[in-house]
């Protein structure tokens, strides 16, 4: 069993080593095909990322989701203090947080030109308003709609406002975008793989009579054709590594711009490097395809596997 493990072992080690050779006896055609492959490995990752912007941007902008209390116009402290405990104590708020009318009246004052409108009038006219932030379990329209009319009944409440109509057309807006960046992504991940079976093609017609000679000795098919299946995951792993340094220099050209443009957006995401996981598992996808491929040109040419 050890004596068979060790063979075994000589035999993908002279495999590794005799299909890194057929990468060096065409520098240029495999330099190019490994450079093309970076690029669609750098699209896929620049897709990865903005998928997680995305999904960072719909959930915090799902999180600050507020409705607003309009309470009646007069109310003292004593109900406005008890109107707030109530909310605070409802399932499903999060934070509840009283705005008075005279707060309301002093912030319309400090606008240019107000205080002076202001002053002809005999009483405040503001109410009093309690912002509501829900809770995460809150997650769905049909639960914030129900929390929002539980509160709207409330007594003491004159009005409420709960603006969702832009937060549904944003998510759905971000739902067709999410589509079609993976439809790109899986688009990318085939011409990687195409590319790879293509190249691996041409090295198999360059070596067909070495192939031949090798199959008249006695060599089994696997013996034969396994150098090429590690060629794909040579190009996969080398296309990997020029993606990564790729994909550093466009972090460190684009990364305070873009950065500040989350920022305005209020986007809880930090556009930078790839973390090691992701680097990893990056390296990974590239083999892996680059393995498919180089699998796929072997059965199409010579229906081994």
């Amino acid at each position: 069993m050890l004596n068979k493990l060790k063979l075994w072992l000589v035999f993908h080690k002279r495999a590794l080593i005799g299909s890194f050779s057929y990468l060096k006896q065409e520098p240029f055609a495999s330099g190019m095909a490994v450079f093309i492959i970076a690029i669609i490995l750098v699209l896929s990752s620049l897709i990865w990322m903005i998928t997680d912007a995305m999904h960072s941007a719909v959930l915090n902008w799902q999180s600050n989701k507020q409705i607003s209390l309009y309470l009646d116009v007069p109310s003292d402290e004593n109900t406005e203090a008890k109107l707030l405990a109530k909310v605070l104590a409802t399932n499903g708020v999060a934070r509840a947080n009283l705005k008075t009318a005279s707060d309301g009246l002093l912030l319309l004052q400090s606008e240019s030109g107000m205080q002076d409108i202001l002053s002809y009038l005999p009483e405040n006219p503001l109410p009093s308003i309690i912002e509501v932030t829900p809770s995460l379990e809150i997650n769905t329209k049909a639960a914030l709609e129900n929390l929002f009319i539980q509160l709207k009944g409330y007594s003491g409440v004159s009005e409420a406002k709960l603006d969702l109509d832009w937060f549904n057309k944003i998510v759905v807006f971000f739902g067709f975008v999410f589509n079609l960046l993976n439809v790109l992504l899986v688009l990318l991940a085939v011409a990687l793989v195409l590319i790879i079976t293509n190249t691996l093609r041409l090295i198999i017609n360059d070596r067909r009579d070495e192939i031949t000679v090798m199959k008249f000795v006695g060599a089994d098919e696997p013996y034969i054709m396994r150098p090429f299946l590690y060629s794909g995951v040579w190009y996969g792993l080398f296309a990997a590594f020029l993606a990564i340094i790729m994909l550093n220099l466009l972090f460190l050209s684009l990364q305070t711009g873009i950065n500040k443009l989350l920022v305005t957006y209020q986007v809880n995401y930090v556009f930078a490097s790839l973390s090691i996981y992701k680097l990893l598992l990056l390296s990974l996808f590239a083999m892996g395809l680059g393995w498919i491929g180089a699998r796929l040109s072997l059965k199409a040419k010579y229906s081994v596997y």
